[in-house]
This record gives structure tokens, C-alpha cells and sequence, in this order.
């Protein structure tokens, strides 16, 4: 049974008005939910954002995160805030929950999602997983610490069924409201449909059955009076029934008349033919012309150094020329007619927005993205992308030109990172740093420059330098230099500090500019010149020294050779047994003034350069009770000691401390012409490292010499150890000198505390030893009679010939030899008899010869186990204070008396 029209146009309305309903449902549940979902995740990530940078802000202090305080609060009030939000917390690398808005949390473990995976990924993610039976959303944001290395997570949380309850409301609505307007629009539409479509359509169909029935002149014309396409189609046609009619009466007549026209068409036709050959002879021209073009643009395709490549509607290639194979690894033959292999998982939506944005007919240009090859490495491409367009003018693809990008996104993290070197170097440098605008205005400051001047950056930012400086006529002078040159390096200036103290300042200034070249401001590297300043008139004052010292040097050692003729000749004097007892005494007291003539040689030598110590291990007690009942015997002044019995030894030279305690016990003699006490204290010291006394951390004996007398002035006090400088009439200023370069040699060190008729304390720092001392036997003040022959070399005559003397009045064979060539010959000749020296004395310095250190390497190559004594008027060589180290046996020093010249001998003869 047929189905008429009307029920047709029912049944087709209400399936438009039913699938209109379910697509009204499906459309707005999606659209609603996806709606939902994303405000959901801009809250989320929001309010992760609001605890990033709270979170982050508090790690700048340098607080463990662990140590933070009151954060809970702060996830609790953003939940409070915002009434989607079920819960904020804060985990760490090992999904440990730190902070929590419900404090019953905190300390539990974030098992729902690997944290390390998250922290690696570095970027926020929204993931969804079951929580005791309930479905939620997470959105986790990574978290870096100072070193830009991620240490925690910030995770936001709301429940699936907050998304899927609020899009059902809204789908309800929607549909409910869709299904009114729906049933009326339904309703309103069959009626109109039967009025106007339905009922024409009867009046034209009983006529069309007339006319198949009965032909065109019993045809019923229908009558539709509605002016529209249904009256127009009535009107046509009756008026096509009409014609019909007419025509049926002319078609006769048309058939001769066709006849004529299909001759005349004939001929018409062949024109056609020929027009046609010409068009098809120009469409080929055209082909040809297009094929080069085509060829010329493949061409272009082929050469260019960006990817290009060429994606349907379907994102399948059509096009990958060889700058894409060369860029991203897959060849033409791996990918045409594929999707894009090159697009990482990770960022498939990311790259299906923009492929749809391109459909649309969006350009897209300089779009910085992270995509791979096809080793499996990262690479960094720069895409351009543009519509491609059909005959009709409809998007038929996308074509995309990427340039790799990767080297330069790695230059620019490498100078990111030299930032952030400077930054750090900025931050750490000892040295104060401070930049300036144009203006002068201070701009950065960092820590150094805050405890160098005293003035915090929040203090100094934006206000001018200019304060700091002590002196505006100084400051303007520098300024003038620095726009001269462009640049100051250890400039010196007087600075000013917070306090209103001025110390001098180097400066180091620079001018910065921008790419134009014009100035934008400078920087300034300040370093504090006061320890410098004290260092350099510490180191004025070696130099006087050294200077003056150079004259005495040389005295000295000339002195000594004197010295040494006289004292050797008095000592054989002394051993005539047939002077009388009256000489005897005059010999003894020349004797005596040769010894103090030798101190006072000793002393010279000793400020010289400084005398070499030769050291040993002695006892601080010893020396200075021997040094202190020597200096006051005759005076008026007494000495108390208080020296422990555990005071530690020393390494050292006896003579020389001897002399620096004997020196600070005259002094404190002289101090008190009246008379009075001078005590001497000694302890056991360890200097911690970072201490005020300028020498290195260790274990010392310090010795404190303290007199009652008249004290010392300030201004005299920076000037005692100056050499010559004394403020007594007798004095010689060498004696506190003297001691000042002798300590220094034993990498001691002496200071001085003192008022105007309160007295004065030197103290004197020297290194502990961790030997013991060993007791030394005294002379018997006898001579033993020796045997052998005996090798001596001098430059001075006078010196070798009471050498020689001395030695042949202690039973020995001499043979003495001016330099050291003379030696060496002596040397082997005696050897190559067979007769050779038992031992050899060789003076350390010959001017304009060859000197004790180089014979002795000659004669040890000569003969081994050769035994020889080193010798000089000078003991600031290092040969004597170490001379085991160049071969010799032992060592005296100029000027010596026979007594100790037997005792050498016997130990180096016996050794």
C-alpha cells in the first residue's frame, strides 16, 4: 500500500524533529563537558600557578623545603577560595607529601602518579585516576629550585563527577528547551507543509492524469492561487499546457523548417571543428608551459635548505622534499602517503590544533616546536605553515616549511647560562660590585658591596653613587678620566661608608653600552685597600732594611775576616806558655773586645739580610734566663721569670734568639734608668686559623718581655723597628731591627703594646717543635792534638794564614789554596800520590772565583766520601743553615776561636 505524501512529510518531520533532539543531547554533552573541563583546568592551573610562585618566592631565601612554615594554610585557603577545588598539596622527589590543605595528610605518600615522571617531564599535566572508588582529576605543575632542577610537585585535585554533574544540568536544560522549540517548529511545519506544498502538489497531479488520460485538450487546468514557487510551478503549467497545444499545431511546420537548419548546422560544424583544433593546439602550449613551471618550482623545492612537505586533508604526506629527509632522518619512500612520523606522542594535540587552524585557512609563521628524528633525538624546528587551495577556491591541504632551530635554541640556553654564571659570580664575588644608570643612579649592589660600605640595596637603589665617594674634587677627576678612556682599572680613591669612615678604595670601572654603542651606564669592582695600604708600608719598611742592610752585609763579612786574623792570633797568643800572667790579661781582654765585636758583626749580618739561621732544638727557658742575668748583670734593674717547665722547644738558631732577648732585655733597661723589675712570661700557644697576628694557624711559645719605664709614644710606635731609628742618645737603632728580621726569619713574628708611663710589653711568637731538646756537652777548654793533612782555601790572606797556624798548632799538615781552582788541583794531586786530605775548610764566598758550594760539588765527584767544612763571614747563604744538603760535613762561621775549631774538627774527623 502506497504511502501517501501528508504521511510522508509527518514521519520525515518527526524523524528531523528526533534526530535534530539526539544531536541537540550529544552536541551540548560534549561541548559541555569539554567546556567544564577546561575551566576547571585554567582554575586548576591557576591556583597551581598562585602556589608556584608563593612556593618558589620562599625557596629564593634559601630554606630547605622541608622547613617551610604556614604553607598548609595557604593550600587550605586556596580550597576554601575555590569551591570546585577538593584538595592543593605540595610532593617532593620521592612522592612525600609536605603540605596539604587537611593537615591529617601531610607526611603521607602520593601514590597516584609517579612524581619522578612528572619532575622529568616539566610541564603541567591533568591526569585522572581512582581515588577509594571515586574517579578525580589531577593537575600537577613541577616546581624548580634555585639551581633551576626540580625538587617537588604542586598537584591540584577536583572529582570526574563535579565535570559530569554540571554538564548533565546543562544538557537537561539545553534539551529541554531544544524539545519545546523542536515541537512547535514540527507542528508549525506540517501545517504549512500541507497548505503550501501538499495540496498544490494534488491540484497539479490530477491534472498531469487528465493529460496522460486524455491528452492536452481535456486536460482540468488546476487553480493555485499562492504566489509562491507552488503558484509560480501552477501558473507555468497552464501555461506549458497551453503551449503544448500550440505546439502541437506548429511542429509541422518546425519539421521543415529543422530540415533547412540541419544543412545549415552542417556547415556550421565544420567551423566548430577547426576552432576546436586551435583551442586544443593552445591548451597544449599551456600544458607545456605549466609542465616547466612545475619543474622549475620542484626544482626550487628540491634545493631549498627548509623542510617542506605537503599534508592532504587527512594530515597523510604528499609531498617531503630532501631538506625534510636531511632534517628529520626518514626518507620520501618511508613517509609519503603516512602521517607525520617526526610529531612525538606528547604532542599529537598540540599539533592537531594546529593543522586545524591551517584547514581554516589560518597562516601560521615562526611557530617555535619540539619534534624528533628519526634516531630518536629531540630537535628544534621553526614552522611555517599555509593553506593549500583547489580549482573551486576549497582548502585541499597544508603545506609546512620548518627550519631546524635546535643550534641556536642551544646557543641561546648557553648564554642563559652564562647569565647565569654572571648572576652567581655577581652574587659570590669578594669583591664589591655595583652598576649605574646614565644619570649615576645605583642599579645593582651586591652582598660584598653591603658589608664593604654598610648599606643595603634597598637602601642605595635608585639614589646616586655619587655620596659614596669622600672627596667630589677626587670623584670628578676619575669621572674625567673614565669618559676619556672608557674604562678605569685599580683606580685609587678615598670612599666613604655608611658610618662616615673613609678608607681607600681601588676601582676597576668600566662603561657599558648598548648595541649602538652609546652609554647606558658603567660597573665598578671596589676592593678595600686598608689591609693593601698596611702590607705596603710593612713591605717599605723590608725595603729600608734590605736597602741599608746591603752596606751593612758587606761590612760585616769584611769585619769578620778581620776579625777572625785578630781572635786566631790572640788564641795562639793565649797558648804560649812563656808570656806572663800581666800579657795573658791584656790578651784576655782583647780577646773580649774581639767577641763583642763579633755581636756586634753578628748583628750587622743579622739586619743585613736577614742571617740565615742555622737551627737546632733548643729550650725558649734556657736562653732567656742565660739572656737575661747576662744583660742585668751591673745594673740597677732585677729580672723575674715565669717560664713553665712544659714550655715547648723550638727549632732555631741559639745565637740568634739570644741575641733578640738579650736585645728586648737592654731595651727595658734602658726604659728604667731609676731601676725596676723586668719580668719575662712564656706559654705554650695555638693559633687558630683566621687570627689577628699575621701568621699562619699552628703551635707557638710566646715570650712576653715587660718592662715599668716610660713607655713608648704613638707616634714612635710604627717606627721601632725601623733600622737606625732610636730615640736614645747612646743608641745605635740597630738592636730592635735586628730582632725584628730575625724573627721573621723563624717564621716567627713580634709585636709591641705600650703608654707613656705605663712601661711596654714586646712579644715574641716563635713555632713550636715537636722534638725534645737534647743536652749539649760543655767544652774542657783543652786541645787535642791531631794528625793528618788538612786542605784550606780563603781568598784572604791574612784569613789563611792563621788558619793555617791554628792547625799546625793543633798537630796538623796544612796546604791552602787562594780560590777554588787552586783547591781542586791540591785536591787531586794529593789524591793521585796517594797521600790525601782528611779534610778540607773551604770559604763559601771568593769574589771573582769559584766559591765552597761549587768546589764542593767538583770534589764530590772527584772523591765521595770526601769530608769538608763550609766557612764564611757571611751566615745569610742558605748553604749555611743547610749545609748537609751540599755535601759538607759540618759548618763554622767567621770569626772563631781555636777552641771551637778543634771541637769541629773532632766531630768531623770522629763522625
Amino acid at each position: 500500500m502506497a504511502i501517501g505524501i501528508r504521511k510522508k512529510v509527518i514521519f520525515i518531520s518527526i524523524a528531523v524533529l528526533f534526530l535534530a533532539l539526539t544531536a541537540t543531547t550529544t552536541v551540548s554533552s560534549f561541548f559541555f563537558m569539554r567546556e567544564y573541563s577546561a575551566a576547571l583546568k585554567s582554575r586548576a592551573f591557576l591556583v597551581g600557578s598562585i602556589l608556584k610562585y608563593q612556593l618558589e618566592k620562599l625557596l629564593k631565601y634559601d630554606i630547605p623545603l622541608n622547613e617551610l612554615v604556614g604553607f598548609d594554610e595557604q593550600c587550605e585557603e586556596i580550597v576554601n577560595n575555590y569551591g570546585d577545588i577538593t584538595y592543593a598539596m605540595v610532593v617532593d622527589l620521592n612522592g612525600k607529601i609536605l603540605f596539604h590543605n587537611d593537615p591529617y595528610e601531610r607526611g603521607e605518600m602520593f601514590i597516584y602518579k609517579n612524581i619522578q615522571e612528572i619532575l622529568q617531564n616539566q610541564k603541567e599535566e591533568l591526569q585522572r585516576y581512582n581515588r577509594n572508588g571515586e574517579k578525580f582529576y589531577n593537575f600537577s605543575i613541577p616546581v624548580n629550585g634555585l639551581d633551576n632542577a626540580p625538587i617537588a610537585a604542586i598537584i591540584i585535585g577536583f572529582p570526574a563527577s563535579l565535570i559530569t554533574h554540571k554538564a548533565a544540568l546543562m544538557v537537561t536544560y539545553s534539551v529541554g528547551v531544544a524539545l519545546i522549540f523542536l515541537t512547535v517548529g514540527g507542528i508549525s511545519m506540517v501545517i504549512l507543509l500541507q497548505f503550501w506544498v501538499t495540496t498544490p502538489l494534488g491540484q497539479l497531479l490530477r491534472a498531469i492524469m487528465d493529460i496522460r488520460s486524455g491528452g492536452t485538450d481535456s486536460a482540468q487546468l488546476p487553480i493555485i492561487k499562492s504566489k509562491d514557487e507552488f503558484g509560480v510551478l501552477g501558473q507555468a503549467f497552464n501555461e506549458m499546457v497551453l503551449q503544448l497545444r500550440e505546439s502541437q499545431a506548429q511542429v509541422q511546420n518546425y519539421t521543415q523548417e529543422l530540415e533547412f537548419k540541419v544543412a545549415e548546422s552542417t556547415s556550421h560544424l565544420q567551423e566548430a571543428n577547426e576552432k576546436l583544433r586551435q583551442d586544443i593546439q593552445v591548451r597544449l602550449q599551456a600544458e607545456e608551459a605549466l609542465r616547466q613551471t612545475t619543474q622549475k618550482l620542484q626544482t626550487v623545492i628540491n634545493a631549498a635548505p627548509l623542510a617542506i612537505y605537503v599534508l592532504d586533508l587527512e594530515g597523510r604526506l604528499q609531498m617531503w622534499n630532501p631538506a625534510a629527509e636531511r632534517i628529520f632522518g626518514w626518507r620520501q619512500e618511508e613517509v609519503m602517503g603516512q602521517q607525520l612520523p617526526f610529531v612525538p606522542k606528547d604532542k599529537l594535540e598540540e599539533f592537531h590544533v594546529g593543522f586545524r587552524r591551517a584547514l581554516e585557512g589560518k597562516l601560521l609563521a615562526g611557530i617555535e616546536l619540539t619534534r624528533r628524528k628519526k634516531d630518536g633525538s629531540s630537535i628544534e624546528i621553526s614552522l611555517y605553515t599555509a593553506p593549500l587551495y583547489d580549482d573551486q577556491g576549497q582548502v585541499a591541504g597544508v603545506m609546512s616549511l620548518a627550519a631546524d632551530v635546535t643550534e641556536r635554541c642551544r646557543a641561546e640556553e648557553e648564554i642563559r647560562k652564562a647569565h647565569d654564571s654572571l648572576e652567581n659570580v655577581f652574587a659570590s664575588s669578594a669583591d664589591a660590585i655595583g652598576t649605574v644608570d646614565r644619570q649615576g643612579h645605583i642599579t645593582q649592589w651586591n652582598k660584598a658591596a653591603e658589608e664593604l660600605f654598610g648599606y643595603p640595596f634597598e637602601e642605595l637603589r635608585g639614589k646616586r653613587g655619587f655620596d659614596l665617594y669622600a672627596d667630589p674634587a677626587e670623584f670628578q677627576v676619575m669621572v674625567t678620566q673614565l669618559r676619556r678612556r672608557g674604562y678605569l682599572r685599580n683606580y685609587e680613591i678615598s670612599m666613604r661608608k655608611k658610618d662616615g669612615s673613609v678608607f681607600p678604595c681601588s676601582l676597576s670601572i668600566r662603561l657599558l653600552r648598548d648595541l649602538n654603542n652609546r652609554s647606558t651606564g658603567s660597573i665598578t669592582v671596589a676592593r678595600d685597600l686598608s689591609e693593601f695600604k698596611m702590607l705596603e708600608v710593612e713591605r717599605q719598611r723590608f725595603s729600608k732594611m734590605e736597602a741599608v742592610g746591603t752596606l751593612a752585609g758587606g761590612i760585616a763579612h769584611d769585619f769578620n775576616n778581620i776579625l777572625t786574623a785578630i781572635i786566631g792570633n790572640i788564641s795562639l797568643a793565649m797558648l804560649d806558655l812563656q808570656i806572663n800572667e800581666q800579657a795573658r790579661e791584656r790578651l784576655a781582654e782583647a780577646e773580649q773586645a774581639c767577641q763583642q765585636a763579633q755581636n756586634l758583626s753578628r748583628q750587622l749580618l743579622t739586619f743585613s739580610k736577614g742571617g740565615a739561621p742555622i737551627k737546632k732544638i733548643v729550650s725558649i727557658k734556657e736562653l732567656a734566663t742565660e739572656s737575661a742575668s747576662f744583660a742585668c748583670r751591673g745594673s740597677r734593674v732585677h729580672y723575674q721569670t715565669s717560664l713553665p717547665d712544659d714550655l715547648w722547644a723550638v727549632e732555631a738558631d741559639p745565637g740568634q734568639i739570644s741575641q733578640v732577648l738579650h736585645n728586648l732585655v737592654i731595651n727595658a733597661i734602658q726604659a728604667m734608668p731609676i731601676g725596676g723589675i723586668v719580668r719575662i712570661l712564656g706559654e705554650n700557644l695555638v693559633v687558630e686559623a683566621g687570627s689577628e697576628l699575621s701568621i699562619k694557624a699552628g703551635r707557638y711559645v710566646k715570650i712576653s718581655i715587660h718592662d715599668e719605664g716610660i713607655g713608648i709614644s704613638e707616634d714612635h710606635l710604627s717606627k721601632i723597628f725601623d733600622p737606625y731609628f732610636t730615640t736614645k742618645q747612646m743608641g745605635s737603632g740597630l738592636g730592635l731591627a735586628t730582632s725584628y728580621s730575625i724573627i721573621k726569619n723563624h717564621r716567627g713574628h713580634i709585636s709591641v703594646e705600650s703608654k707613656l708611663e705605663k712601661g711596654s710589653t714586646f712579644n715574641v711568637y716563635l713555632p713550636a717543635s715537636d722534638q725534645k731538646v737534647t743536652q749539649q756537652l760543655k767544652e774542657d777548654g783543652e786541645l787535642i792534638s791531631g794528625k793528618g793533612k788538612i786542605l784550606v782555601m780563603d781568598d784572604e790572606p791574612m784569613v789563611r794564614q792563621v788558619l793555617s797556624k791554628m792547625l799546625l798548632t793543633m798537630g796538623y799538615e796544612v796546604e791552602a789554596a787562594q780560590d777554588g781552582a787552586r783547591a781542586i788541583e791540591l785536591y787531586t794531586q794529593a789524591q793521585d800520590t796517594g797521600d790525601p786530605f782528611v779534610t778540607v775548610i773551604l770559604d763559601l764566598t771568593v769574589p771573582g772565583g769559584m766559591g765552597g758550594k761549587e768546589v764542593m760539588a767538583r770534589l764530590l765527584k772527584i772523591d765521595p766520601q770526601v769530608k769538608a767544612i763550609v766557612s764564611s763571614g757571611y751566615s745569610d747563604d742558605p748553604v749555611m743553615a743547610n749545609f748537609q744538603s751540599y755535601g759538607f760535613t759540618d759548618v763554622i762561621s767567621k770569626p772563631y776561636r781555636i777552641l771551637e775549631l778543634d771541637k769541629i774538627l773532632r766531630k768531623t774527623l770522629n763522625g
